[in-house]
């Protein structure tokens, strides 16, 4: 073969197959890690996701799930709820926590009505692993002025020793 000719060819062969490798289309990640070393946090809360579909206006919505809490430092604890989300979709509900820890039981009953709302309470917690039981039921709005959620509506916050 000439080499006038093979250079050329070679170095075409090399151009279209650089430009082969690079052309890649991101399609999706496959896998995502989310972590946090817990090295000085007074508590870790075992958060639990519930998926409760597809609801309509006016369905009642009734679920039960179970998680734990782990304190490490003994102290008030905050339970919060999100409000800004719970009373635009829910025009009732009622949000039960319930802890155990060895033989004590302590039950926190967070709830909104047309005319009472109960949206934090602060708790006293020893060091040691609560098993949580957590009950909600709640009503949906009519007309919900938000259509689509997924994030947080109970956070845990420390406050300090009580």
């Amino acid at each position: 073969m000439d080499k006038k000719l093979l250079i050329p060819l070679l170095v075409a062969i090399l151009v279209t197959s650089t430009l082969a490798v690079t052309e890649y289309i991101y399609t999706g990640t496959l896998l995502s890690l989310n972590f946090n070393i817990n090295t000085q946090q007074p508590a870790i809360v075992k958060g639990i996701s519930i998926d409760l579909g597809t609801l309509v206006p006016n369905e009642t919505v009734i679920f039960r799930s179970n998680t734990s809490i782990i304190v490490n430092e003994a102290g008030l604890y905050n339970f919060t709820l999100n409000l800004a989300i719970l009373e635009e979709v829910f025009s009732y509900y009622n949000l039960t926590v319930v802890l155990s820890y060895e033989y004590n039981t302590t039950t926190i009953i967070l709830s909104y009505t047309s005319n009472f709302i109960n949206c934090c309470i602060s708790q006293s917690l020893f060091t040691g692993v609560y098993n949580v039981t957590i009950y909600f039921d709640g009503v949906v709005r009519s007309n919900p002025a938000i259509t689509s959620y997924n994030g947080p509506v109970l956070n845990v916050f420390y406050e300090g020793q009580g």
